[in-house]
Formats: C-alpha cells, sequence, structure tokens
C-alpha cells in the first residue's frame, strides 16, 4: 500500500519513475496519447484548410482573369473593380498548389480535400473521399 501511495504522489508532482514497470508503461501510454492527439489535431487542422481552400476554389469559379478580354474578371467587371478577384488574386498560388497536391492524393486513392464537383473527382470515380464526402 505504502508503494501506491508513492506512486500516486509521483504522479500528483508530475513525476514518472520510469525505472520501474509500471513507471515505464505509465509513461509510453501517456506518449502514446500525446501523439494520438497531436495526429488528430493535424488531421483537423487539415480538414479546416480544405474546407476553407474549396470554398476559395469555388469563388474563383466565377471571380478569375477572362482569357478572352484581357483585363476583365469573367463576371463582367474589371480586374481592377471586381473586389472578389482582387481578394483571390492574392492566394490564387496557394490554391493551385493546393490542388495539385489534393490531385495527387486522388490520383494515389487516398483522402483528398477537392470539391465533388472538381472535374477531376467526377471522373476518378469514389475513391479517395473529399471535402464534400466528409
Amino acid at each position: 500500500m505504502a508503494r501506491l501511495t508513492a506512486e500516486r504522489d509521483q504522479l500528483r508532482a508530475g513525476a514518472i519513475d520510469t525505472a520501474s514497470e509500471v513507471g515505464a508503461a505509465l509513461q509510453d501510454q501517456l506518449r502514446d496519447d500525446r501523439v494520438r492527439r497531436a495526429e488528430r489535431a493535424t488531421q483537423l487542422t487539415a480538414k479546416r484548410v480544405d474546407t476553407a481552400m474549396v470554398a476559395l476554389w469555388r469563388l474563383q469559379a466565377f471571380h478569375h482573369p477572362d482569357p478572352k478580354k484581357p483585363g476583365s474578371c469573367v463576371c463582367g467587371r474589371t480586374l481592377p473593380t471586381c473586389g472578389e478577384s482582387r481578394v483571390l488574386e492574392a492566394v490564387r498560388q496557394e490554391m493551385r498548389d493546393w490542388e495539385r497536391r489534393n490531385l495527387e492524393l486522388l490520383r494515389a486513392g487516398k483522402r483528398h480535400g477537392l470539391p465533388p464537383e472538381h472535374p477531376e473527382v467526377g471522373a476518378a470515380g469514389p475513391a479517395g473521399g473529399g471535402a464534400g464526402g466528409r
């Protein structure tokens, strides 16, 4: 009983005796728990990034430079007067990088963040998940 009380007091103090079998097992379990929590936090962050990028990707479908009319947005306004296009211009490279990474994941059959309406998601079929399917 005295040993258990001593171990309890050590745990309360934040000290784990890793020399003992119980202490080593407890330390491993705590480390595993921290790793699981960090992995889960990383997954949630990736999902939030995907959600934001999908929103931007959808918006850019209606607001990007019109290749047929230089200086104009496809919405019909000039690029300097299209607020949406000006905002998107600052993140277009990041959006392209995100799309490229997610296309690689899609093609590898892994979980990706592309929306279901992305042209390559429909062509790839249901494999790999996606932002719209989560």
